[in-house]
């Protein structure tokens, strides 16, 4: 994945390697491990830089220092297992957010669905690193002050429901979340989102859909910052976004292809935000100096977000898959590009599944 932004301070390139086994369990289920191996890279400054733009650490408090000091490399690497078990109406896992990291914990997701009259449901209760930057993700360590902070974790619950109602497919979820980190202020997250599928044309080999969606959030507070209190993740008070996603996909005997792609509009906005939220010595220090708070935003904009996953079987036992993600919005950047090769223990018969089954990292990024 890559994301682009400021050197050492809210760029990312992520590159990961996942080793997954999954073996049948039971009737209707399978359990599974997955051992993930992360590196994040976020780049080189040096302190100057870093004091220039004032929005990493308490870079805002210091004054230059004298040439040649030794540019800062922002990056981190470690490795994350997980384990859990995948049934037909439920699925549970748990494992470490990666081990190498600042900082590093526990990660866990219990999923629930099931079906009343002609009505599905879910719920989803997970506990997750935010893996938007470097910091929100593992946690760093201040040049100039030696404070660690950051590893931002969101714990969230999720409600959703999905009717057929005349060749629709409505529906609806409502979410909450809250954000802690080390030495971060604590969040809030309220999201809600309606609405429905239209397949225009469906086949046992075929697929295409269009489903117009609302999206509202809305967070307590505003953390897209890097200074020493913030999360470093996109978190603006109210945001409400449309989008029209249209999807395709479509196999033939060994191959199969889903592309989706989504036009939206969004507006959006943030509060102002106090430089040091968590700490009264450097937020005073910060006021004296005239720095003691950021601006908040607001507007509207266009975005767009593309994604597609290609699914090639190459034997009856080996199945290989390429994924490509892009989103563009007027306040994120975001490429993701997954390879994966599967071996499959029974041999595969028959058509490939019309929805190709990727291997993601656990971790999300």
């Amino acid at each position: 994945m890559y994301k682009p932004g400021d050197e050492a301070v809210s760029r990312l390139d992520s590159r990961v390697a996942s080793l997954r086994v999954r073996q049948p369990w039971g009737d209707h289920g399978h359990w599974f491990g997955q051992l993930d191996s992360i590196r994040l890279e976020a780049g080189r400054a040096d302190a100057a830089q870093l004091i220039r733009s004032g929005d990493w650490g308490s870079a805002a408090l210091r004054q230059p220092p004298s040439p040649g000091r030794t540019p800062m490399h922002a990056h981190a690497q470690g490795r994350a297992l997980t384990v859990g078990y995948d049934a037909d109406r439920w699925r549970a896992d748990i494992g470490t957010t990666p081990l190498g990291f600042e900082f590093a914990g526990l990660a866990a997701g219990l999923d629930l669905k099931g079906r009343v009259g002609s009505a599905d449901w879910g719920v989803s209760l997970a506990h997750r690193p935010v893996t938007g930057s470097l910091l929100s993700y593992g946690g760093q360590r201040d040049l100039f002050s030696g404070i660690r902070w950051g590893a931002v974790r969101r714990t969230s619950a999720l409600l959703q429901s999905a009717t057929t109602w005349r060749g629709l497919e409505p529906f609806a979820q409502l979410e909450w979340a809250t954000y802690r980190g080390h030495e971060v202020l604590p969040n809030r997250e309220q999201a809600a989102a309606m609405g429905v599928d239209w397949a225009l044309s469906r086949g046992a080999d075929h697929y295409l859909a269009v489903g117009p969606v609302l999206r509202l959030r809305a967070f307590d507070n505003n953390q897209n910052h890097y200074s020493v209190g913030h999360g470093g993740y996109y978190s603006p008070q109210r945001s409400t976004t449309v989008s029209v996603p249209v999807q395709a996909a479509m196999r033939g005997t060994d191959l199969s292809w889903v592309v989706r792609v989504a036009p939206s509009w969004s507006q959006s906005s943030t509060t102002s935000a106090p430089r040091f939220p968590t700490r009264a010595d450097l937020q005073a220090q910060a006021a004296a100096q005239g720095q003691g708070t950021y601006g908040g935003s607001r507007g509207p904009g266009a975005g767009w977000a593309l994604q597609s996953t290609w699914e090639y079987r190459m034997n009856a036992h080996w199945t290989t898959g390429f994924r490509v993600a892009a989103e563009r919005s007027p306040d994120y950047a975001k490429e993701q590009v997954h390879l994966y090769l599967r071996w499959h223990e029974k041999p595969q018969r028959g058509p490939v599944p019309l929805w190709p089954s990727t291997v993601m990292p656990h971790a999300g990024v």
